[in-house]
């Protein structure tokens, strides 16, 4: 089955490969498995090490369910391909797409977060790290600096008064201000490259969330898109099933997933 989705699966796992989920998800906190019965008309395959599940109406549709990119422990990811086959353009939209908390006869929609939201918070989490980072860096450079300028000399003296023998302790600290304007510039050159290397980190996950986040697009006649999708933490625990639905070109393509693992979703 995978030969006839190559093009949509590959769409898919480029998003994950992006994403680090290609590198497999084992010992993590978050597992479901999707519902393939029959008559649902889904199916799953594996693809680089994923169970992805398809459904195909006029047009394909394959999912792939796991933990977020935000917080593993508290966001979910919905890993979204599509492929028009029709013979007319067809847009999508983040609000075509739903995941629902299934808990007995309930049927709780849960909350996305659009991509102008993950790339805010992706960004302030980035800026939280370099205030610190200064932080550090100045308490650092301070007391590199105070003790390389301030050294403190201790001993003791022996000596006579007449032919009696007397002793004593001696205590001298000695100022060196050039000594500690270099040890603090050492951290402060220290610290600038921390600097660097968080924005060098912010610069190229900014730059992969751009292109794997999910966003409004056409697609025209034979055209794949994929994208992620982030669903914000809530406070359901004990969850029975998982229901993603993608509403494409007037149809709905639903998917049940299982819980296997009893965490927040």
């Amino acid at each position: 089955m995978t030969g006839k989705y190559v093009s949509l699966l590959s769409g898919l796992f480029f998003i994950l490969l992006l994403t680090g989920c290609a590198e497999g998800m084992t010992g993590t906190k978050f597992s479901v498995i999707p519902l393939a019965a029959p008559e649902s008309g889904v199916r799953t395959t594996l693809s680089h090490g994923q169970v992805v599940a398809i459904k195909s109406k006029k047009n394909d549709v394959a999912v792939y369910v796991s933990e977020g990119q935000l917080n593993p422990d508290l966001s979910t990811s919905l890993y979204v391909a599509l492929n028009n086959k029709s013979s007319h353009p067809v847009n999508i939209h983040i609000n075509d797409i739903s995941l629902f908390a299934l808990t007995g006869d309930d049927k709780i929609p849960l909350t996305k977060y659009s991509k102008h939201e993950v790339m805010f918070i992706k960004r302030q989490q980035y800026q939280t790290q370099a205030a610190f980072q200064v932080l550090a860096g100045a308490l650092s450079s301070f007391s590199a600096s105070y003790n390389a300028s301030h050294r403190y000399y201790s001993g003791t003296v022996r000596g006579y008064v007449g032919s009696t023998p007397v002793y004593g302790t001696y205590t001298a600290t000695v100022y060196d201000p050039y000594a500690g304007q270099l040890a603090g510039e050492i951290e402060n050159m220290k610290t600038q490259q921390s600097l660097q290397n968080i924005y060098a980190r912010q610069h190229a996950d900014m730059f992969r969330l751009d292109r794997v986040l999910f966003d409004s697009s056409t697609l025209e006649p034979g055209q794949d898109y994929a994208g992620v999708i982030e669903i914000k933490p809530s406070n359901y625990k004990s969850l029975d099933k998982l229901l993603l639905e993608v509403s494409f070109d007037k149809e709905i393509y639903a998917f049940e997933y299982a819980v296997m693992t009893n965490r927040k979703i």
